[in-house]
């Protein structure tokens, strides 16, 4: 709901209250793919960059109809969200290594690169 309302603070506070943040809905969706849908692109960055905290790779992450949060954001036509998650999807995919590697050594190139693509 938090994720579907566009309610960042409320999504921090779960995390912190250590709920389960990356489970799955009935169809099988996460909160990613529901911020997408609804375009919180904050949500989505914060849902990303907490999924790569916890090694979780959340962005490649297909619901029962087989799509990603970036097909929903496509077939929504939510333009920044796209962008961002095509981003999120090619790191996760570029590196099936990376989250067995140390995430530690990751977490300033996710911050770099995802919640700041234009510092380069």
């Amino acid at each position: 709901m938090a994720a579907q309302e566009g309610n960042l603070d409320q999504l921090v506070r779960l995390n912190g209250a250590r709920k389960n943040f990356f489970g799955r809905d009935l169809n099988n969706r996460t909160a990613l793919h529901v911020a997408a849908c609804h375009n919180h692109l904050e949500v989505c960055r914060y849902i990303v960059t907490q999924a790569q905290k916890a090694a979780v790779p959340i962005a490649t992450a297909k619901d029962c109809f087989g799509n990603t949060a970036l097909d929903d954001a496509l077939r929504e036509t939510h333009f920044e969200i796209q962008k961002f998650l095509k981003r999120a999807e090619e790191r996760e995919i570029q590196d099936e290594c990376f989250y067995k590697d140390s995430v530690k050594n990751n977490v300033k190139w996710w911050q770099a690169e995802l919640l700041n693509p234009q510092s380069k």
